[in-house]
C-alpha cells in the first residue's frame, strides 16, 4: 500500500494497493494444512483431504488466490520500529499510550478468517494493560510500558 500523487475531495493523498500472493504465502498455507492435519489425526477428530496432489498444493493455492478479504500487516507487530509499527504487546513504537489491536498487526496470514486470532490478541492486550494498572496505580491516561 502506497500513497499516490492523486488527492481525494478532502485533499488527502489516495492510496494504491498492490496485492500479490507469493510462494512464501503458499508455503505458509501448506505448513498450516500439514499441522492442522496432524492435529486432527492425533486427536482422532477428523481427516484433512486436499483436492489436489500434495506436490501441487502450493501451485494450486497461488492459482486460487484471487483477493485479500482479510488484509493483514499494515501495522505489523515486530521486535523494533525498523521492522514494524507495534511491539509484542501491541504498543505503537514511539507512542506510549497507543495500542493497536486488529489483524493489521499480523505480519502474515494463514489464509483463513483471522477473527479468533484477533480475539486472542485482544484478551492478551487487556491482561497486559490490567497488569500495568496494578504496577503502581497508573491511570488510563498515564499507561506506559515498563
Amino acid at each position: 500500500m502506497t500513497l499516490t500523487g492523486e488527492v481525494d475531495r478532502l485533499g488527502m493523498n489516495r492510496i494504491a494497493i498492490d496485492l500479490r500472493f507469493t510462494e512464501a504465502d503458499a508455503a505458509s498455507l501448506e505448513r498450516l494444512h500439514q499441522r492442522m492435519s496432524e492435529w486432527l489425526k492425533r486427536g482422532s477428530l477428523a481427516r484433512l483431504v486436499l483436492r489436489c496432489n500434495p506436490s501441487d498444493q502450493q501451485k494450486t493455492a497461488l492459482r486460487q488466490a484471487k483477493d485479500g478479504t482479510h488484509q493483514l500487516g499494515m501495522t505489523r507487530m515486530a521486535s523494533s520500529a525498523n521492522d514494524g509499527v507495534a511491539d509484542r504487546n501491541l504498543r505503537a513504537f514511539g507512542i506510549a499510550n497507543l495500542y493497536l489491536c486488529s489483524t493489521s498487526v499480523l505480519p502474515t496470514s494463514s489464509q483463513a478468517n483471522p477473527t479468533l486470532i484477533v480475539v486472542a490478541l485482544a484478551l492478551r492486550l487487556s491482561h497486559h494493560i490490567a497488569r500495568l494498572f496494578k504496577w503502581g496505580g497508573v491511570s488510563p491516561t498515564e499507561v506506559r510500558t515498563p
